[in-house]
């Protein structure tokens, strides 16, 4: 491993961590893939950015791994997602307080 790596915990997502030092596709000293080959975007502090068919940006986290495991590395998680968890928690929160189902009625 050509870098030093900058283990940094993942927003909304407990226990689990990601390599702020990937910079490349491909460790610069080995040549192995870092993530996915023909994965697409720019790669920077450990997260790939690019914007898929619908013309959304999307951010993944490339190198992760869970803190209880720190010798096992799981590839890419989703950082679109999990930034928007708490977005989608309230939502759902605020739906299933403030919606009522209607109520049988007896006449």
């Amino acid at each position: 491993m050509a870098w030093t790596e900058n283990w940094q915990p993942i927003l909304n997502k407990p226990d689990w961590e990601y390599d702020a030092a990937v910079q490349w596709r491909t460790d610069p000293q080995t040549g192995e893939y870092i993530t996915y080959k023909d994965s697409p975007g720019t790669i920077a502090n450990g997260i790939r950015t690019y914007v898929n068919e619908s013309g959304q940006t999307c951010e993944v986290y490339v190198r992760c791994r869970q803190t209880a495991h720190p010798e096992r590395i799981l590839g890419e998680v989703s950082k679109t997602y999990y930034d928007n968890r708490n977005w989608y928690d309230y939502l759902y929160s605020y739906i299933h307080n403030h919606i009522t189902s209607y109520q049988y009625i007896d006449h």
